[in-house]
């Protein structure tokens, strides 16, 4: 069995997180469109991959919204890399 650890990319390799609130608890995470989510469940984060929200599927839950934010975007990223790559 092999176990992959990844770590979240900075800002610096991926840009600015860009988010918009969407609902009470729920951030829309863009690149040039929203490509996920992250849900406000104290004290979690909860990561979604996907749009629209009903059709995105969980990646993770983190303690940290930044790390919460950057997660989507680089799994994004590596989704839409993959498509073009492989």
């Amino acid at each position: 069995m092999t176990v992959r650890i990844s770590r979240i990319r900075t800002e610096d390799e991926l840009g600015p997180a860009a988010y918009e609130l969407v609902d009470i608890d729920r951030y829309a995470v863009l690149l040039e469109s929203t490509i996920g989510y992250v849900d406000v469940v104290p004290p979690l984060f909860v990561c979604y991959l996907g749009h629209p929200y009903a059709k995105a599927i969980e990646i993770a839950q983190l303690h940290d919204f930044d790390a919460s934010v950057r997660l989507v975007q680089e799994r994004a990223a590596r989704a839409r890399s993959s498509r073009t790559h492989g």
